[in-house]
């Protein structure tokens, strides 16, 4: 019984909370990516504010009327700033992790992904408040249990 006990201390002593939610992230970052597309296609920044173009004159709250036109041709919703024009900027999201923080970048269409900045913010990139809880409770959390059960034995 001592035994078990002392290898349980071991075990936590040696678990890396940071490390092992890193792990988590890397590995799931195709899920961070396609919850940041789907934010953007709301018309959604990472604040929960409503996609804003800058120096877009009375516009600034979405489409030229000519970008509305072509974009109810295409059937794509107009009421709201996705960035989404072919689907190749969403395609090429990805999940970049570094010291702690993650953050979506764009792996072929960067000189869409700098636009989008440079016209909306950057706020624009980043998951919301609810986005990161969607994250935590289907991913994160389901992940660090398993985790923590196969280090330490230990069951939240």
């Amino acid at each position: 019984m001592l035994t078990n006990l002392e290898n349980l201390i071991s075990n936590l002593s040696s678990f890396d909370f940071m490390k092992e939610q890193e792990n988590i992230v890397v590995s799931n970052g195709e899920k961070i990516a396609d919850l940041q597309a789907i934010q953007l296609f709301s018309g959604i920044d990472s604040q929960g504010e409503q996609i804003q173009l800058k120096d877009n004159g009375p516009w600034a709250y979405g489409y030229r009327p000519y970008t509305m036109v072509r974009k109810a041709q295409k059937g794509q919703p107009y009421d709201r700033v996705t960035w989404r024009d072919t689907g190749a900027l969403y395609r090429s999201l990805y999940t970049a992790f570094s010291s702690g923080q993650f953050r979506v970048m764009s792996r072929s269409e960067q000189g869409k992904y700098d636009e989008m900045i440079d016209r909306s913010g950057d706020e624009v990139i980043g998951l919301t408040e609810s986005s990161r809880l969607e994250f935590a409770e289907d991913v994160l959390l389901p992940a660090f249990k398993e985790v923590l059960l196969k280090k330490t034995g230990l069951k939240l």
